[in-house]
């Protein structure tokens, strides 16, 4: 009976922890109706994590590891791009941190997108905030941890969350460092390729003039600030768009290449390179050489030689696009490249716009007018003042806007079409008129107004000429004895016309001189530039196309020389000499009142030259 007592206790027992175990499970455990419904909470609730992780991963691909873009960006496609590299600068988001944005972002999407849920289940549902979201993300997808406690109907909803999405974000975030950790390098090493790659581009420029020479005399180059901008704006979006990743640079090419980034290549990643939408080149100065230097490798080649080296400096953004294969969305970030004086050029890693410091609140006003030669209003026509902009003229002419205080050179500019002004004036003088006259299309002709020697003795040279029906004498100098007077093309001489215009002082060469058909090689033999003096002189042309000259007035000098000597024959100057704006013709008569056994002095070739120009019949300078 004992035993058969202790069985019993011992069925009992355990009958009542089976009663206890059940009334337990069924405390977490809901009816199957319930567990469907708790089912229906969990799959709409991971279902808003899912809207949350790929819109934060959308955000945060276009905007290259930021879900707001920092203050250093700039705007593509209507997006904030941020700055990776600036200059010499690494400034790319550290993983640890995009990582945190990404929950940050998770976590208030969640927290902002629960209440229809709550609304649709009511009291039923009771759910709190996002405690805490874990996000784990790998090379091919991003596993997202949601905690948020949450009960239905009194049952607890399994914790956390978990939901995955995939993409290819941190392969392409690694691209991106290797990309930063590769510029950064040493120019020599392959760092810098932006760089180093826009000024391959320049030295290339068929349109911007880097290094070279001008050897004709008088021979202008120049370019206004909008032609400057325009070209290198050019050789921008050259270098952008003959760009090819993972290949080996090819000598001689007309592209660029960047075969690996930090060690690696990503032979599956097509990067592809935009500038940011408005971006424009404005450059403040424009480009004024002209060749006035003259040398002669034998005394009698008129020959001008001038060197030039001209070092740019432009700053620019790339934004480098990638496509995530898995999610669709562009991964974006942007370097700022920086190109000062022909040369890699470090900056602050806070960008500045080059000139913007010095041509912001400027102390000073000018109030300029631009008209033509006619006095009508010109517009479109842009003024600077030492570096800074001061406007483009309006459709009356006026140009208004700050400047510096001081004394800079002014430059004002329209088209092709027109000549400029260039002179350096005072802030306190700057206001005014000013005139740009259009460039003629006309044709110069040579002629020389010939002069004999009678002879000449110890105290006097006598001349004949016929240009005048009354003698023309110049005491102890020439006799003109004559009544008529001859001129021809110009024969086997050098001519040499300079115009500088009484505005601006600005000096137009005209000349005679055939570069392009001088046998230079042949005419380094002194033997053979004695025998051929004039076909190495190249002074051959009688007539030459100008259309480089704008209308004004000039002082006109002109010279007449020997190719066998380079001595003087002839010569003439003219103060006040209009040119206007429809000439087609231009004849130029050199009186020719000399050799080269005796050379007259200046005061004598002067006398010369005043009493041509008041005889009636000689027209020194005429246009048709």
């Amino acid at each position: 009976m004992r035993g058969q007592a202790s069985f019993i206790l011992i069925i009992g027992v355990l009958l009542v922890i089976a009663i206890v175990i059940y009334y337990a499970y069924q405390g977490f455990a809901p009816p199957p109706v319930v567990g469907e419904e708790q089912r229906m909470v969990q799959e709409m609730i991971e279902s808003i994590i899912t809207s949350g992780t790929e819109l934060s991963l959308k955000a945060i691909e276009l905007q290259g590891g930021y879900v707001i873009p920092p203050n250093q960006s700039l705007l593509f496609t209507n997006i904030g791009v941020p700055y990776w590299q600036i200059c010499q600068n690494d400034v790319s988001p550290n993983f640890d941190d995009v990582k945190e944005r990404f929950e940050k972002g998770i976590e208030f999407y969640v927290n902002n997108h629960t209440k229809d849920i709550e609304d649709f289940f009511g009291e039923n549902l009771s759910l709190s905030s996002v405690s805490r979201v874990d996000v784990n993300i790998l090379d091919n997808k991003i596993d997202v941890a949601v905690y948020m406690p949450t009960e239905f109907r009194g049952y607890p909803i399994r914790q956390p969350y978990r939901i995955s999405v995939p993409t290819k974000f941190r392969y392409l975030f690694n691209f991106a460092k290797d990309i930063v950790t590769e510029i950064n390098k040493d120019p020599t090493q392959g760092g810098r390729f932006f760089e180093v790659f826009t000024v391959a581009s320049l030295y290339r420029s068929r349109y911007l003039p880097t290094i070279g020479f001008l050897t004709e005399c008088g021979e202008p180059l120049r370019l206004t600030p909008q032609q400057v901008s325009h070209g290198l704006y050019g050789i921008i979006t050259y270098t952008i768009t003959h760009f090819l990743w993972w290949q080996e640079i090819v000598p001689n090419s007309l592209t660029y290449a960047v075969n690996d980034v930090n060690g690696k290549q990503y032979l599956d990643l097509e990067p592809m390179l935009f500038l940011p939408q408005g971006f424009e080149i404005a450059s403040s100065s424009g480009i004024n050489i002209q060749n006035r230097q003259f040398i002669a490798s034998f005394p009698s080649i008129p020959y001008c030689y001038t060197t030039y080296n001209i070092k740019y400096s432009v700053a620019y953004p790339i934004v480098i696009k990638i496509t995530d294969s898995e999610t669709g969305y562009d991964f974006n970030f942007a370097v700022y490249v920086n190109v000062d004086e022909m040369e890699p050029g470090d900056c602050d890693a806070i960008i500045t716009i080059p000139g913007q410091e010095t041509c912001t609140d400027l102390p000073c006003s000018a109030s300029i007018r631009v008209v033509d030669c006619n006095g009508i209003p010109l517009s479109g026509a842009t003024a600077y003042f030492g570096d800074c902009l001061v406007g483009t003229s309006d459709s009356n002419g006026y140009i208004n806007g700050e400047i510096l205080c001081g004394t800079y050179l002014l430059d004002i500019y329209h088209s092709g079409d027109y000549g400029y002004y260039s002179k350096t004036v005072s802030s306190t003088n700057i206001d005014g008129t000013y005139t740009l006259c259009k460039k003629p299309d006309f044709a110069a002709y040579f002629n020389e107004v010939e002069i004999l020697y009678w002879g000449y003795d110890e105290y006097n040279t006598y001349l004949s000429c016929y240009p005048c029906a009354e003698p023309l004498d110049c005491p102890d100098t020439f006799t003109w004895q004559s009544t008529d007077c001859t001129s021809s093309a110009v024969s086997d001489r050098c001519v040499m016309i300079t115009l500088t215009s009484a505005q601006t002082g600005i000096s137009y060469p005209i000349h005679n001189i055939d570069y392009e058909n001088i046998p230079i090689e042949e005419c380094l033999d002194r033997n053979y530039f004695e025998a051929h003096p004039v076909e190495c002189s190249g002074c051959t042309l009688h007539r030459v196309d100008m259309d480089n000259i704008p209308a004004g007035t000039y002082d006109v000098v002109a010279e007449l020389k020997n190719p066998a000597d380079n001595k003087h024959v002839g010569y003439f100057e003219l103060d006040d000499f209009n040119l206007l704006e429809n000439t087609k013709n231009l004849y130029i008569s050199i009186p020719k009142f000399g050799n080269s056994t005796r050379q007259p002095d200046p005061w004598q070739k002067q006398c010369v030259v005043d009493k041509v120009k008041a005889c009636p019949s000689i027209e020194l300078m005429r246009q048709t």
